[in-house]
């Protein structure tokens, strides 16, 4: 009987010791850039975030986009979407945008002709308003998560005159232990 018992504790106390390890994520996504090309532009989509020494948690993207033609492009915010394991999945906001106003119509953005736009844009699914248990003298915080593992990317709506065109632009997003 002491045995058995001193070979539970043994047990317990080696899952305890290994569940209370720290492990260490990274985002990785494949291909780091995933462009789109057509005869009025080119885009590219690139997911950034918060990076600490060997790990790095995605949370946002890049989008650049070239205009190709002596027109103005417009990017429709209002129809460009969010894209997660296929499924559209809400808006994006941006610097500028208020996070309690993140899914009101939103001004499109205009690209001169022959020039460039680059833009970080955060999915409008994946803000929360954070409020803490113990409060004491903090209120909460608006805080982005991070973009989940699997298909993320962006449904693009583009306007060149009274032409829409649109771009699906997708990466696939893992996350892995780093040593």
């Amino acid at each position: 009987m002491n045995r058995s018992l001193v070979s539970l504790f043994l047990a317990v106390a080696c899952h305890a010791a290994i569940g209370c390890s720290t492990t260490k994520l990274t985002w990785v996504s494949e291909p780091q850039v995933r462009k789109a090309r057509n005869e009025i532009f080119d885009a590219e989509l690139k997911p950034v975030g918060i990076k600490s020494g060997d790990t790095q948690v995605y949370k946002a993207f890049l989008l650049f986009l070239k205009n190709k033609i002596d027109k103005e492009l417009e990017i429709v915010w209002d129809k460009t979407l969010f894209i997660y394991n296929g499924q559209m999945n809400g808006g994006f906001m941006f610097e500028g945008v208020i996070h309690e106003d993140r899914e009101k119509l939103k001004p499109p953005d205009i690209v001169p002709p022959q020039g460039t736009f680059l833009k970080k844009i955060w999915p409008n699914s994946l803000v929360f308003f954070y409020v803490p248990e113990k409060r004491a003298y903090y209120e909460g915080a608006w805080i982005h998560r991070e973009l989940n593992p699997g298909q993320n990317g962006v449904y693009l709506t583009v306007k060149s005159g009274e032409r829409e065109i649109n771009e699906k632009i997708v990466l696939h997003i893992s996350v892995r232990e780093v040593d």
